[in-house]
């Protein structure tokens, strides 16, 4: 739905169910929710890196996105320029709030006046070697009673066990910065051959 009035502009997009799929092929998942774009006729300008003048927020909810979730994620943001504010995302067990500075002409393929401008032809991860769309992030994250077996990660040893976190992800994709601690419960190493 839209409304325009006074030089004031608000358009609501809503969704029951998109394959996140449709986007990128190699992200699973389905995402539902509600995403609103507000801003003037008189400065409606959408250039190479950001939204000038361009309100975006939205409540999300995404289904199978992460392997080892299990429960939707819950998103809410804002984005205005060039900066998106995660203010809330959220699934049992995990939380984080904060902010990335993204690249718009860094995340698709080219300039946004391109005609190549579509998340079905970006290159994987929406990054231009060397240039990041992330160009810098600040997230405090809250995770607790996490799976160890169950992390996408391959480590030298299986591990089992617990664990919780309390910390800050800054710095950018390529060069993450991940500080905080770490307990862990029941932790198990198993045997090495």
């Amino acid at each position: 739905t839209g409304q325009l009035a006074a030089g004031n502009w608000q358009l609501a997009l809503e969704t029951t169910g998109f394959d996140l799929a449709t986007l990128a092929p190699d992200v699973p998942g389905r995402v539902m929710g509600t995403v609103t774009l507000a801003g003037t006729v008189n400065d409606l300008s959408l250039d190479d890196s950001n939204l000038n003048g361009i309100q975006v927020g939205g409540e999300l909810t995404v289904d199978d996105v992460v392997p080892f979730w299990t429960d939707p994620l819950e998103l809410a943001f804002a984005w205005q320029d060039n900066r998106l504010h995660l203010n809330r995302m959220t699934t049992p067990g995990f939380e984080a709030t904060g902010w990335m500075d993204v690249r718009l002409d860094r995340l698709f393929n080219g300039p946004l006046s391109s005609p190549l401008n579509s998340p079905l032809t970006a290159p994987p991860n929406g990054n231009h070697p060397g240039h990041p769309a992330i160009t810098a992030m600040a997230i405090a994250i809250r995770a607790d009673d996490l799976d160890l077996a169950q992390l996408p990660v391959d480590l030298p040893v299986p591990l089992t066990g617990h664990t919780r976190f309390r910390g800050t992800l800054t710095g950018t994709p390529e060069t993450p910065v991940l500080n905080g601690d770490v307990d862990v419960n029941h932790l198990a190493v198993s045997a090495i051959a």
